[in-house]
């Protein structure tokens, strides 16, 4: 869906995850491509990010499936699993965090994600990403939602053994979840790592 990035975030194999001396190159497509292509891409790739559910998710599962993720992972890949539940309130995706909400509809992300997870073979341990689409910084109410529904999206992934994650626009959900230290009367909880989209048109 986004081409081909280059990626130095955490992945599901963590023999790899010490390992910061260089980036690793990879790519998301909005499906997961065939065994058959990912078997000649490795070649040149080594990360792929596939999408694991969530309502807003633009494409069904294709080839994805637990048979898929074993497979891939015996080619040597590393994987970046990615949930793409509801957006921003100031967007226009079809399900949107409700600011009242907010908090409960992270915690139902959180579990929607590991129910996708389990059914894809992949373990506590493994992180997982939330993608949260670009949205307008200016708009204070929308920012409290996003922060507030990614507070508890980390904290129930840290209950449950696995590792929350983020994706989101260099200048949107980042840099709201860098300069925010607080949310909703308590700390924000962080998460523990971030996959950043950079929209410099740029190859670097």
């Amino acid at each position: 869906r986004r081409g081909v990035e280059r990626v130095g975030v955490q992945v599901d194999q963590p023999g790899r995850l010490g390992r910061r001396d260089r980036p690793l190159v990879g790519f998301d497509t909005c499906k997961a491509p065939s065994l058959r292509t990912m078997r000649v891409w490795r070649g040149r790739f080594s990360v792929a990010g596939i999408y694991i559910g969530g309502e807003n998710r633009a494409c069904g599962y294709g080839n994805l499936s637990r048979s898929w993720v074993r497979t891939v992972k015996a080619m040597g890949w590393s994987l970046l699993p990615t949930y793409v539940g509801p957006q921003p309130p100031c967007d226009s995706y079809p399900v949107r965090i409700r600011p009242r909400q907010a908090a409960a509809q992270g915690r139902a992300a959180a579990d929607g994600a590991i129910a996708d997870l389990t059914m894809l073979g992949i373990s506590k341990g493994s992180p997982v990403y939330y993608d949260m689409e670009a949205y307008n910084r200016a708009k204070g109410r929308c920012v409290t939602a996003v922060l507030t529904f990614l507070d508890a999206w980390t904290r129930r992934l840290n209950a449950r053994g696995y590792v929350p994650g983020v994706y989101s626009s260099a200048d949107s959900a980042i840099a709201d979840l860098q300069s925010a230290s607080r949310i909703d009367g308590h700390p924000l909880a962080k998460p523990r790592c971030v996959w950043i989209a950079k929209w410099d048109h740029r190859r670097n």
